[in-house]
């Protein structure tokens, strides 16, 4: 219904919803219903930009997932999705390049409500103004990556193949995969050793990426109390 998408889009708040993928296989399940709850629509309009080199067996399965909530798909390869922004409440966002082609419309869209689902590497693209400088956000768990990361003062966020890392503005939560899949935090405490942690799948709601980045850090009562809050029981 693209009344009740373009409703959903003119009332969202200027708040970016950024949902980061371990892999695009992890965009199912429980990830898509958090998808449709940040578009802000019981049935948004999906748009699937796709290099063209994506076999029809990696197209199908995102698609799918969101056709069977009734939501309406269109395809198209990254030089066009530009034409669509004023009807996509959701991008998903393919693509093998180093370039994403009309970036700032990317991220104006997002700032105007539009949900973006993409793998880590998309996001960086984007730059400063989608992940801060002094964060990484990247897909599995590259050791030599992480530790050359940290050294250079980054706290960076590994999403396992089947997880997600949901940002919503300045707070964001991990959904969980098969397997226990979640996301890691690695960072440095105060002597500069390095420090890593899993993140908890068991959220309700986003919480502040500044407490998230300092989930790995020894706990404290007061540090305890304050993510317990954010808990399911």
């Amino acid at each position: 219904d693209n009344t009740t998408s373009a409703m959903a889009k003119s009332t969202a708040a200027a708040t970016p919803s950024i949902v980061a993928l371990g892999s695009y296989q992890a965009l199912k399940q429980t990830k898509v219903d958090q998808v449709i709850k940040l578009s802000k629509s019981s049935a948004p309009n999906i748009l699937h930009v796709h290099s063209a080199d994506d076999s029809a067996i990696k197209l199908e399965f995102d698609s799918a997932a969101f056709a069977d909530r009734e939501c309406a798909v269109k395809q198209c390869n990254p030089n066009d999705w530009h034409k669509f922004k004023a009807w996509a409440d959701v991008i998903i966002y393919r693509h093998d390049q180093d370039d994403v082609p009309s970036h700032e419309d990317l991220i104006n869209a997002i700032h105007n409500g539009t949900v973006l689902c993409a793998v880590p590497r998309i996001l960086h693209l984007l730059g400063e103004d989608i992940v801060p400088s002094d964060t990484a956000i990247i897909e599995g768990h590259d050791q030599t990556k992480i530790d050359n990361l940290v050294n250079a003062n980054k706290r960076v966020i590994a999403i396992d193949e089947l997880a997600a890392f949901v940002i919503v503005g300045e707070n964001a939560m991990t959904i969980g995969g098969e397997g226990g899949s979640t996301c890691h935090v690695y960072t440095q405490d105060e002597s500069g050793e390095s420090i890593t942690g899993p993140l908890p799948t068991t959220w309700n709601e986003p919480i502040p990426i500044e407490e998230i980045l300092q989930f790995p850090m020894p706990a404290t009562a007061s540090h305890l109390d304050a993510l317990e809050e954010h808990v399911d029981t």
